[in-house]
C-alpha cells in the first residue's frame, strides 16, 4: 500500500525484511539510475554521518533487539546452570574421549587452568580457547591431560565424536507403553547395572551395548534400593527397554541466579557482549587450515535445525536462540561484502 512517497508490503513469506530508499542504490546494479541528476529527496545527497546511521539501522537494532531479549529472559527466568561439583556421576565418553585418557565417571574442572564453574561451560570453553590441557578429577585422584591440538578439535567439529557427555545414570523413572522392563517386573527407581554381564555406568553406555542386542535374549541386573535384582527378556528389533530417566531437574541440584529489574537490564549488554564473543572466537575457527571449521557452516536448514522439535520447546530456549540469531546476524550484516549493510557502510 503506498502511503505519500512511500509503499509498504508485508511479504508472504515472513523471512526477514528489506528497505530500499530512494537514491540508495549498488553501483553495479543501478549504472543507469546512478547516471542520473541526484534529487534533494534521495539517499544519495544526504551527508556521510547520516547516510552510515541509517546503513548501520538494521544492525543497532539487532543488538538493541539481543539488549531486551537477554534482559528479560533474566528477569523472567534468571540462569539455571549444573554447578561442576554438582555433576555427581562425572561424564560419559566417546572414543574420542577415550583417546585422550578421559574416562567415564572423570570430571573436568579445569581448562587452561582456569576453573570451570557450570558444566556446560566446559566443550565450549575447550573448542573456543582451542586449550591445550585439562585437569581432570577421578574419584580422589587429580591430574592433568595434555597435548591437545587442533587435529583433535578437527575431529569434534566435523562428529567424528562428541568427546563427553554429562554422565546420567540409567535409572528407571517412567515406563513406555507395552514396556519390556516393566512386563519383567522392573519398578520405578530401579537402576540397570549391566546387562548381559558387562557394566553399564551411565544411559549413554547402556544404549551403546543394546545397539548390537536387537532380537536377542538379554540378561539384565537392576539396582533397587541396594538390592541386586536379575531379570532375563528378549529385546526386539529396535532393542528398546520401554523405559525414561528422571527430568533432568530431579537427577541433579542444579544453581541459578536471580536478578532484580535493575540487574536484569544491566544483563542484557552483557549477556550481548558475552554471546558476540563467543561467536567471533567460533567464526575465527573457519579459517583455521587445521581445523577447518567452514566445513560447519551452515544456511536456512542449519539454522532450522538450531530450534527444538515441538515436545522439546520451551520459550526459554525460543527466546535464548532468538537472542543468539540476532547477535549473528549483526556481525554477519557488518561484515564489507557487497550488497550486505556492511559492504554499503
Amino acid at each position: 500500500k503506498k502511503i505519500g512517497d512511500t509503499e509498504y508490503g508485508i511479504g508472504w513469506f515472513p523471512m526477514g525484511g528489506y528497505v530500499q530508499m530512494s537514491g540508495i542504490m549498488d553501483e553495479s546494479m543501478d549504472k543507469e539510475a546512478l547516471a542520473k541528476p541526484i534529487q534533494d529527496y534521495e539517499f544519495r545527497a544526504k551527508p556521510a554521518w547520516q547516510r552510515m546511521i541509517i546503513l548501520l539501522g538494521g544492525i543497532i537494532v539487532n543488538i538493541l533487539l539481543a539488549f531486551v531479549i537477554y534482559a528479560g529472559m533474566s528477569y523472567t527466568w534468571g540462569d539455571k546452570y549444573l554447578p561442576v561439583e554438582n555433576a555427581v556421576y562425572g561424564i560419559s565418553v566417546d572414543s574420542l574421549g577415550s583417546s585422550i585418557g578421559l574416562q567415564d565417571g572423570d570430571m573436568i574442572t579445569h581448562v587452561n587452568g582456569k576453573a570451570i564453574e557450570k558444566f556446560s561451560d566446559i566443550k565450549m570453553t575447550m573448542i573456543l580457547d582451542l586449550a591445550e590441557n585439562i585437569t581432570v578429577k577421578r574419584g580422589e585422584k587429580t591430574f592433568e591431560i595434555s597435548g591437545l591440538d587442533d587435529s583433535f578439535y578437527a575431529k569434534i567439529l566435523n562428529r567424528t565424536g562428541t568427546v563427553f557427555s554429562l554422565n546420567i545414570l540409567p535409572k528407571i523413572g517412567s515406563f513406555s507403553d507395552e514396556s519390556l522392563l516393566e512386563k519383567a517386573g522392573a519398578e520405578k527407581g530401579d537402576i540397570i547395572v549391566s546387562i548381559n554381564n558387562i557394566e553399564v555406568k551411565s544411559f549413554a553406555k547402556l544404549n551403546e551395548i543394546k545397539e548390537d542386542l536387537a532380537n536377542q535374549m538379554v540378561s539384565l541386573k537392576l539396582n533397587r534400593q541396594g538390592k541386586i535384582m536379575e531379570y532375563n527378556l528378549k529385546l526386539g528389533e529396535d532393542a528398546m527397554l520401554g523405559f525414561k530417566v528422571d527430568k533432568m531437574e530431579k537427577l541433579f541440584d542444579f544453581g541459578r541466579t536471580e536478578y532484580t529489574l535493575v540487574e536484569a537490564i544491566i544483563s542484557g549488554p552483557v549477556k550481548t557482549w558475552k554471546t558476540l564473543d563467543d561467536y567471533l572466537k567460533q567464526f575465527k575457527l573457519i579459517f583455521n587450515k587445521e581445523i577447518k571449521g567452514y566445513k560447519q557452516v551452515g544456511g536456512f536448514a542449519a539454522i532450522g535445525g538450531m530450534f527444538p522439535d515441538k515436545a522439546d520447546f520451551t520459550w526459554e530456549i525460543f527466546w535464548k536462540l532468538t537472542a543468539f540469531l540476532s547477535v549473528m546476524l549483526a556481525f554477519l550484516n557488518l561484515l564489507p561484502i557487497p550488497a550486505l549493510d556492511g559492504g554499503h557502510a
